[in-house]
Protein backbone atom coordinates (compact mmCIF):
# COMPACT_ATOMS: atom_id res chain seq x y z
CA UNK A 1 0.00 0.00 0.00
CA UNK A 2 1.38 3.43 -0.98
CA UNK A 3 0.31 6.91 0.15
CA UNK A 4 0.63 9.90 -2.24
CA UNK A 5 0.84 13.25 -0.44
CA UNK A 6 0.74 16.83 -1.72
CA UNK A 7 4.33 17.47 -0.61
CA UNK A 8 5.85 16.37 -3.90
CA UNK A 9 6.93 12.77 -4.12
CA UNK A 10 6.32 11.89 -0.47
CA UNK A 11 5.44 8.24 -0.11
CA UNK A 12 4.78 5.87 2.74
CA UNK A 13 4.69 2.15 2.18
CA UNK A 14 3.17 -0.71 4.20
CA UNK A 15 3.04 -4.43 3.41
CA UNK A 16 -0.01 -6.56 4.24
CA UNK A 17 -0.56 -10.33 4.17
CA UNK A 18 -3.65 -10.05 1.95
CA UNK A 19 -5.38 -7.68 -0.45
CA UNK A 20 -8.52 -7.19 1.67
CA UNK A 21 -6.55 -5.79 4.63
CA UNK A 22 -4.43 -3.61 2.36
CA UNK A 23 -7.53 -2.13 0.69
CA UNK A 24 -9.25 -1.46 4.03
CA UNK A 25 -6.18 0.37 5.33
CA UNK A 26 -5.62 2.24 2.04
CA UNK A 27 -9.22 3.45 2.01
CA UNK A 28 -8.93 4.74 5.58
CA UNK A 29 -5.59 6.51 4.94
CA UNK A 30 -6.95 8.16 1.79
CA UNK A 31 -9.02 10.49 4.00
CA UNK A 32 -6.03 11.81 5.99
CA UNK A 33 -5.18 15.52 5.71
CA UNK A 34 -2.54 16.14 3.04
CA UNK A 35 -3.10 12.79 1.31
CA UNK A 36 -4.23 12.96 -2.32
CA UNK A 37 -4.81 9.24 -2.57
CA UNK A 38 -3.52 5.78 -1.82
CA UNK A 39 -2.71 2.78 -3.99
CA UNK A 40 -2.67 -0.94 -3.35
CA UNK A 41 0.06 -2.62 -5.37
CA UNK A 42 1.17 -6.19 -5.98
CA UNK A 43 4.74 -7.43 -6.45
CA UNK A 44 6.87 -10.54 -6.27
CA UNK A 45 9.74 -10.39 -3.77
CA UNK A 46 13.09 -10.78 -5.47
CA UNK A 47 11.80 -10.09 -9.01
CA UNK A 48 12.46 -6.60 -10.37
CA UNK A 49 9.72 -5.00 -12.44
CA UNK A 50 6.82 -7.02 -11.01
CA UNK A 51 5.09 -4.18 -9.10
CA UNK A 52 1.67 -3.24 -10.46
CA UNK A 53 -1.24 -1.19 -9.11
CA UNK A 54 -4.36 -3.14 -8.13
CA UNK A 55 -6.56 -0.32 -6.81
CA UNK A 56 -6.53 3.44 -6.02
CA UNK A 57 -8.51 5.14 -3.23
CA UNK A 58 -9.58 8.76 -2.70
CA UNK A 59 -11.76 9.77 0.26
CA UNK A 60 -12.22 6.09 1.22
CA UNK A 61 -13.61 5.18 -2.21
CA UNK A 62 -12.06 3.12 -5.01
CA UNK A 63 -11.31 5.29 -8.04
CA UNK A 64 -9.42 5.69 -11.31
CA UNK A 65 -5.88 6.65 -10.30
CA UNK A 66 -5.52 9.16 -13.14
CA UNK A 67 -7.64 11.70 -11.22
CA UNK A 68 -4.92 12.08 -8.58
CA UNK A 69 -2.65 14.10 -10.87
CA UNK A 70 -5.04 17.06 -10.82
CA UNK A 71 -6.29 16.69 -7.26
CA UNK A 72 -5.05 18.43 -4.13
CA UNK A 73 -6.20 17.68 -0.61
CA UNK A 74 -7.25 19.92 2.25
CA UNK A 75 -4.33 20.93 4.41
CA UNK A 76 -3.96 21.12 8.16
CA UNK A 77 -4.69 24.58 9.52
CA UNK A 78 -1.81 26.11 11.45
CA UNK A 79 -2.87 28.50 14.18
CA UNK A 80 -0.35 30.88 15.52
Amino acid sequence: MHVLKDAGATFAEAVFPDQARAEKYAGARSTDIGVRGTAVTRFTVGELGTRSTINWFVDDASCDGRILAARSRRRAVVEG
